[in-house]
């Protein structure tokens, strides 16, 4: 249906609808940042906000802008505690990246999807390892980092399956 003819509701109803994946995004870093009563969750919680934007960077880059993802880093950088800026980077970069990609990877099979998300959780873990080490002027143990790169990796398929897969199907036409 052509937007020049819709309802007020209707349009109103595509517009939010085209938020939905800045607002999964969102989410995932509110329930990253969730304290469960795991020592030093904090430092370990899982990258959901990278995953988010990783999935839409690539799926629906006309819904996940460069603008968004920034904002998206800034907020996780405000939940996490991160230096102010890195987690923009981070997610600046991701978006770039995919979306550079999206002509190799989208519409492909889920598990070349979730492959392709190894070497993006690599850069993206060593870029912020890389902060915390200039920051402190000095090597911070990497292990801190790893650990979040192989939950991020171990947690993309449910995230995939039961977040951002059932949003994208509510998702307005391109």
């Amino acid at each position: 249906m052509a937007m020049g003819g819709a309802t007020p509701l209707s349009r109103l109803d595509q517009t939010a609808r085209g938020f939905l994946p800045v607002i999964t995004v969102i989410l995932l870093g509110i329930i990253a940042v969730l304290p469960i009563g795991i020592p030093q969750w904090g430092a370990l919680a899982p990258p959901l906000m990278l995953i988010g934007v990783f999935y839409w960077s690539l799926v629906r880059p006309d819904l996940m802008p460069p603008t968004a993802a920034f904002a998206l880093g800034l907020l996780q950088d405000f939940l996490s505690g991160a230096p102010i800026g890195s987690g923009a980077l981070i997610m600046v970069v991701t978006q770039w990246t995919m979306r550079g990609q999206q002509r190799f990877l989208a519409n492909r099979p889920f598990l070349l999807l979730w492959g392709s998300f190894i070497p993006v959780a690599f850069v993206a873990a060593m870029l912020e390892w890389g902060v915390y080490a200039l920051l402190n002027l000095h090597a911070v143990p990497i292990m801190g980092a790893l650990v979040r790169l192989m939950l991020g990796f171990a947690l993309f398929p449910v995230v995939a399956w039961l977040v951002l897969i059932p949003t994208h199907s509510k998702l307005p036409p391109e």
